[in-house]
């Protein structure tokens, strides 16, 4: 893919993940290739704390936060850290029970999130890893 063709789809609202991903260049090749046009593609120390502020209180765990925002799980912890953040859980034990009883009774993923007190995606890839369909209110 040409410099040209990642400027556009990034304009187009690609993410630096699905850039690396659609192309099979790594995400710091792509900032890397990006970084002139769009400084935003190096976030600063602030930003990435910000980010991961964020992230955190939505419920996310480092890998969800990690993957999001296309950095390695170890520099999320260290953020985390610095920040005096707690981790926030994954889906262990008696969580793994309720949520079960939750979604045969037809609860929704926001709902057993919000239950649960864990974040939407947490529940969405638990199920989704299970093979367990969407339960929807419709």
């Amino acid at each position: 893919m040409k410099l040209s063709e990642l400027k556009q789809h990034y304009e187009e609202g690609w993410t630096v993940n699905e850039l690396a991903k659609k192309t099979g260049y790594s995400v710091s090749e792509i900032r890397n290739a990006l970084r002139h046009e769009f400084p935003e593609v190096h976030p600063t120390k602030e930003f990435r704390d910000f980010q991961v502020t964020k992230l955190h209180s939505e419920g996310m765990t480092d890998k969800e936060m990690a993957d999001e925002m296309g950095i390695r799980l170890a520099y999320v912890q260290t953020i985390r850290n610095r920040l005096k953040l707690n981790q926030n859980k994954q889906i262990l034990g008696e969580s793994k029970r309720k949520w079960l009883y939750m979604y045969l009774a037809g609860w929704t993923d926001e709902e057993i999130a919000e239950m649960l007190k864990l974040s939407i995606r947490t529940i969405q890839d638990f199920r989704t890893y299970h093979k367990f369909p969407e339960n929807r209110r419709d």
